[in-house]
């Protein structure tokens, strides 16, 4: 190991300390973060109830419980189950966990999916150790990735199905468990692994696929109808949210221009459009990355957590 890459070292370990301790803090008080909403879905689906349902959904996480920085909170949990139920299905090796053991375990995976997705995302792109090593500093002093610790959310493992999606052979196990993983929030990066199957055999294809659709023949069978419900959801309830995300189409409703979304949107798209169409041999992880990007761009759901796969 070079000096640079020896002191690269260092600094990741280092800016690796305030947030790890703030991990520790969510992790503690796991009644008021994100995490409890994902572990009552899979606790929802081993006890047999619907998730989607408003009445057992509000009894079951409301609460007032103090967060990790003193206050009290009522928790995230409003509304009901805001993904589909094969998050819920694949989150069931936590659901069977008590709560705050299910939590440590959360806080654990945000780290460790984020590192080993840049790790992988780095070796797919042939990045030198020290060029590797600076994007994981980048990443964990990130905002976005202290929002993911602060609210227990995805985005460590948004980042590790990126990694696993740029998997040389999509008929591998990688490409398999990425697509899993990207899945568990589908509206972060939803294009990346369409992009991803893009020109492959059949057979590659449904090898990569075959996980995923056996967790989905689960949920239908567990809840036929748990696909309406969700819909319902995001139709309705979740649509109150739109207010406070981080995005182009909240920016122009603050400001009070309605052009000012799409006038963004195209100044954005219309260069990363022709790179891409003007670019013969497109790197898989640059082709990832405009289809991420643009996704990231038109998305009006965006919470600053849900910005760290793409960005990375």
């Amino acid at each position: 190991m070079s000096r640079q890459e020896l002191r690269l070292l260092v600094l990741a370990v280092a800016v690796t300390v305030p947030i790890a301790i703030l991990g520790v803090a969510v992790a503690l008080a796991p009644e008021t973060t994100d995490f409890r909403c994902f572990w009552t879905g899979s606790v929802f689906v081993l006890s047999g109830q619907d998730p989607y349902n408003l009445d057992e959904w509000t009894r079951a996480t409301s609460s007032l419980a103090m967060d990790a920085f003193g206050r009290l909170n009522g928790g995230n949990c409003f509304g009901t189950y805001p993904y589909p139920l094969t998050t819920a299905v694949a989150l069931l090796p936590l659901g069977v966990l008590p709560l705050g053991v299910a939590a440590v375990i959360w806080e654990i995976l945000i780290f460790a999916g984020a590192v080993a997705g840049i790790a992988l995302l780095a070796q797919a792109a042939s990045l030198p150790r020290s060029r590797g090593l600076m994007l994981v500093v980048l990443v964990l002093v990130s905002q976005p990735f202290e929002a993911n610790v602060m609210t227990a959310q995805f985005g460590g493992l948004s980042l590790l199905a990126l990694g696993l999606l740029a998997a040389p052979s999509i008929a591998s196990g990688r490409a398999g468990a990425g697509l899993i993983l990207a899945a568990m929030k589908p509206h972060v990066i939803p294009f990346v692994p369409l992009v991803r199957v893009r020109g492959q055999r059949l057979s590659a294809i449904a090898v990569a696929v075959a996980p995923l659709a056996i967790i989905l023949v689960i949920s239908l069978a567990l809840r036929p109808t748990w696909p309406l419900g969700w819909l319902a959801e995001i139709g309705g309830q979740r649509r109150d949210m739109l207010g406070i995300e981080v995005s182009i189409w909240t920016l122009a409703s603050v400001a009070g221009i309605p052009a000012l979304g799409p006038a963004l949107a195209a100044a954005a798209l219309v260069p990363l459009a022709v790179a891409a169409r003007r670019a013969r041999d497109l790197h898989l992880v640059d082709l990832m990355a405009v289809v991420a990007l643009a996704w990231l761009i038109v998305n009006p759901y965006g919470l600053t957590a849900r910005h760290l796969a793409p960005l990375a």
